[in-house]
């Protein structure tokens, strides 16, 4: 005997109801959930911090890394000198009010004075010394340390009136420095030439007190940071197609879906278009432009007698001099 059917009355209302069930269905509307709730660009320090904070979310995510190690341009070698050494960033500027010096603490490292801020001893100031070619030498690294405080504390006054540019702040007697100073408080700083930067908001980013290095190696730290933050190493994200409701992101290994990306690729990656996306963003990183940084290091184990008189007293890892 077959089953009885049941019949329903069909209203207005269970209509309604059941358009909706299909609409927000996949089966139905064609749509499938996004794989990530959050996927992060870039494994460098902006990236590991995006990851600390959502892992303490119940959000799904992933870190996306182009090349094979994480920390990006903080990166501890330890093979070249026997000894931790930041072949980029190395110091933790503010320390006072840095969050990073914060977890440094938290994590079991150390951080130590950077040996720049801190006083030269200057032998032979008694003009016994023989060698008149170092003497002088040793002054001009005295008269550099003190031009640049002057400029420190002419851009700090500046700061304090009409808003104007840092290279109308500095000292007008710097003679032969001048160009040193605007180099070095411009570019090798900023990134910027001192006639693009402003002296009030300049004048808040000078240290205050002195910047701290990372016995450990500030790459290291980065790395210690990362620990349970998940990294997919050799992940290059080529286009990022997005909308209202999620991304989707076509990588080496093929395309990923997230309902939020946080991009924390460099600012030289953005302008270089490795990373397109569609629809465009706002042009206005692409008028970014970056420096290039060329440092040579070594170590006092490297160097003469001689040599030594002209490094920090209290340098204990290799010392980075720009070129």
């Amino acid at each position: 005997m077959a089953p009885a059917l049941k019949t329903f009355k069909l209203t207005r209302r269970s209509a309604i109801g059941g358009l909706v069930s299909a609409v927000s269905c996949p089966a139905f509307a064609g749509r499938r959930e996004p794989d990530f709730d959050v996927l992060i660009i870039g494994a460098g320090a902006a990236g590991i911090a995006a990851g600390r904070r959502l892992l303490a979310s119940n959000k799904k995510f992933a870190v996306l890394e182009a090349s094979d190690r994480m920390g990006g341009r903080c990166f501890t070698d330890t093979a070249t000198f026997n000894l931790p050494y930041d072949r980029g960033a190395c110091s933790i500027h503010l320390p006072s009010q840095s969050s990073l010096a914060k977890l440094t603490a938290q994590n079991g490292a150390q951080l130590y004075p950077d040996p720049e801020r801190q006083q030269f001893k200057v032998r032979g100031r008694n003009g016994l010394e023989k060698d008149l070619e170092e003497h002088r030498s040793k002054l001009e690294l005295e008269e550099f340390y003190a031009d640049r405080v002057r400029c420190y504390a002419a851009i700090t006054q500046a700061a304090g009136k009409d808003d104007i540019s840092c290279a109308k702040a500095l000292p007008a007697d710097l003679g032969d420095w001048r160009r040193t100073m605007e180099f070095v408080l411009g570019p090798y700083r900023f990134g910027a030439e001192l006639s693009e930067l402003s002296a009030k908001e300049y004048a808040v980013s000078i240290d205050r007190d002195a910047a701290r290095l990372c016995r450990l190696g500030v790459g290291a730290l980065i790395g210690k940071l990362a620990l349970g933050v998940p990294i997919k190493f050799f992940s290059p994200v080529t286009l990022i197609d997005w909308g209202e409701r999620s991304a989707t992101l076509a990588t080496g290994e093929g395309v990923v879906t997230a309902r939020a990306v946080i991009v924390t690729a460099s600012t030289a990656v953005l302008a270089s278009g490795k990373i397109r996306f569609r629809p465009n963003l706002p042009g206005a990183y692409a008028a970014i432009r970056s420096g290039l940084l060329q440092t040579l290091s070594f170590s006092k184990g490297c160097t003469t007698p001689k040599q030594r008189r002209f490094l920090p007293t209290c340098m204990e890892r290799p010392c980075p001099f720009l070129l």
